[in-house]
């Protein structure tokens, strides 16, 4: 099986500026607290800044070889397709929807519009998220956690899964 990419939705811009500013803010307040020693707060910026910036733009989702493989910031997951329920497959608005939300962070990053890597709902459903935005496509897995994806055309995953699923081409899947 080839390999297929996926386009995820880009990020929002307030939470570029989120992040931004909770990066410099800290920064800041060292450089007042510190005063003389300025340059220990510039050491600190430059050390967590790659890691920051990573956790934001690492962002990919793609098919291969009867796997569904998710990078989102510093975490990654991988599925078997034949492991994810497509049938139960939703597409939903965060923002009108709360309850959909990822719930409280295990390991990943959290910011307004910007989920990405494990979390727990109240409910005690496990998710894998990349949200950017509103929209978000949940596929179930089969063992009860989720997979939450903010993808530019989620009905091309979809098509795509399923059509691994069965082995021939299939019709798209309905939202």
């Amino acid at each position: 099986m080839n390999r297929q990419e996926f386009t995820v939705t880009p990020l929002p811009r307030h939470t570029l500026f989120t992040a931004l500013a909770l990066l410099l803010l800290p920064a800041l307040a060292l450089l007042l607290f510190l005063g003389r020693n300025s340059w220990l707060s510039l050491a600190v910026v430059a050390a967590i800044a790659p890691l920051f910036w990573m956790s934001l733009a690492r962002r990919r989702v793609w098919l291969e070889e009867g796997q569904l493989h998710v990078v989102a910031g510093l975490n990654r997951s991988q599925t078997a397709i034949s492991d994810l329920d497509i049938a139960a497959a939703r597409k939903v608005r965060l923002d009108e929807q709360p309850q959909s939300l990822p719930g409280s962070k295990r390991f990943g990053t959290a910011l307004p519009g910007y989920y990405a890597g494990h979390f727990r709902r109240g409910n005690g459903c496990d998710v894998f998220a990349l949200a950017c935005g509103n929209d978000a496509l949940i596929l179930p897995r089969r063992d009860g956690s989720e997979l939450m994806l903010s993808l530019a055309r989620p009905q091309t995953l979809l098509t795509a899964l399923e059509a691994a699923q069965s082995g021939s081409p299939a019709v798209p899947v309905a939202l």
